[in-house]
């Protein structure tokens, strides 16, 4: 289970969501193992760290039975969510790692720049093979490992700063991928471990813990447990009106999803709030709530003409996030909005939605008024990759819907694509064919200088 809201997606909100909130990213259920995930472009065992503040050390809210997650990623292209994970993700026990810590095996590097919140950085000395290869020799000194492609004799010292000393991770014969780490001043692993199974009384017992990240992920993991007792514990934490608002939300959540009443009317009361990051944090937690009755409150949010603009933005954003062609209206609607906040999320949540109802999106794309049609069009083009097929029936219709055709068609890759609309509507594909001509050629993005 994902305790971290919104982490499974890159949309941030930084200027209105409560700030200074910190929870391990996924809670195994079954065992309530939790784990802290800290992805690196190039490996490395580290984490942001303060000695200032409690809530920025590095371990806080994590247990020493818990795991940190470290896995490596790369760049796939150049947009923004074009990244992939490598193979192999290595784990670490966190009691491990604050072991270390206490025996001065980490280092605590320069501070970050004002931009990045100023932290420092804590790192505990690893050896990594940056290559796959076979292990030849790991003793108490050296390890050694012959690298695949050239055969290659590739050595690590094992010793580290101030007498400290690497364990290696590996065995004489065993094979090694890219990012592995070879030897470190902590046990590594591939898995977590599997702890003793827990359930519902596990949870019940953990809503009264005096540490709000623990209550919190307590709420959240009690929505898999359907009984009354679960309920009338989920109902007590959300009555406590000095609880934070996070684990209110976690606890309506988890009633909403048992049909439970008590958590619908928390969701609608805290949508009038009169803080807007209570009513944004409301939205995000129904995007995650499957409920035609949480798009409902998500529709009338983003159509509230007097809401802040973030809160709308986040009630399209959530709408996206639940893929039903339900909110293809509300979506097409708000993209005439302002401000131009509102009316990206509306688009981003319309291009999720035509990924999975292509033929939905075409119906809508067809029948909207001018001012909503570019929305669907991107949602078409970027989500649906729509098809000059797709498009068939919007070139019976008016200037406008044909125009956006020429847009959908004439930014794709696909110039087949193109010359299908030679035969379908000639002006459309003359109108394609030079979108396409000048975005491919390079003028279009071409500067004097630079």
């Amino acid at each position: 289970m994902i305790l971290e809201r919104g982490s499974d997606d890159f949309k941030l909100w930084k200027s209105t969501r409560i700030k200074g909130w910190r929870v391990p990213d996924v809670l195994c259920v079954d065992d309530a193992k939790r784990v802290e995930v800290r992805a690196k472009s190039k490996f490395k065992l580290s984490g942001s760290h303060s000695t200032g503040r409690a809530e920025r050390h590095w371990s806080y809210g994590l247990a020493d039975d818990d795991y940190m997650a470290f896995p490596v990623c790369a760049r796939s292209g150049v947009g923004i969510t074009d990244w992939e994970v490598a193979s192999i993700i290595q784990y670490v026990r966190v009691g491990d790692l604050k072991l270390a810590a206490d025996r001065g095996h980490a280092k605590i590097t320069a501070a970050k720049a004002a931009s990045q919140g100023a932290e420092k950085q804590i790192e505990w000395p690893v050896r990594v093979a940056s290559d796959p290869g076979t292990v030849t020799i790991a003793d108490a000194s050296k390890l050694q490992y012959t690298r695949t492609t050239d055969q290659r004799k590739i050595s690590f010292r094992l010793a580290g700063a101030g007498g400290m000393r690497l364990t290696p991770q590996v065995q004489p014969g065993d094979t090694v991928a890219s990012h592995q780490v070879v030897a470190a001043v902590v046990p590594i692993t591939r898995a977590v471990p599997l702890g003793p199974r827990v359930g519902a009384t596990h949870y019940v017992g953990e809503l009264n813990s005096a540490n709000e990240r623990i209550r919190f992920a307590a709420a959240k993991a009690l929505s898999g447990f359907k009984l009354e007792s679960v309920d009338t514990a989920l109902l007590r934490r959300l009555n406590d009106s000095g609880e934070h608002v996070f684990i209110r939300l976690e606890a309506a959540a988890s009633l909403a999803r048992h049909d439970a009443a008590a958590g619908w009317v928390f969701f609608e009361q805290t949508l009038k709030d009169p803080f807007a990051e209570n009513r944004l944090e409301c939205c995000i937690v129904l995007a995650e709530v499957k409920a035609s009755r949480s798009e409902a409150l998500l529709m009338a949010t983003l159509a509230e003409e007097q809401e802040h603009a973030d809160v709308r933005a986040s009630a399209a954003w959530a709408l996206g996030e639940h893929r039903t062609v339900r909110a293809f209206e509300a979506l097409a609607s708000a993209f005439t909005a302002r401000p131009d906040g509102i009316r990206v999320e509306a688009a981003r949540a319309l291009a999720k939605l035509a990924r999975e109802h292509r033929p939905d999106a075409v119906k809508w794309f067809c029948d909207v008024a001018d001012a909503a049609r570019p929305g669907l069009a991107f949602a078409l083009r970027k989500g649906a990759n729509a098809t000059a097929d797709d498009m068939k029936a919007a070139l019976h219709g008016d200037v406008d819907a044909r125009q956006w055709v020429a847009y959908i068609i004439g930014t794709g890759e696909n110039v087949a694509e193109i010359e299908k609309l030679r035969e379908m509507d000639c002006e459309v594909y003359f109108a394609a064919t030079l979108l396409w001509k000048m975005l491919a050629s390079g003028v279009y993005s071409l500067e004097e200088y630079g």
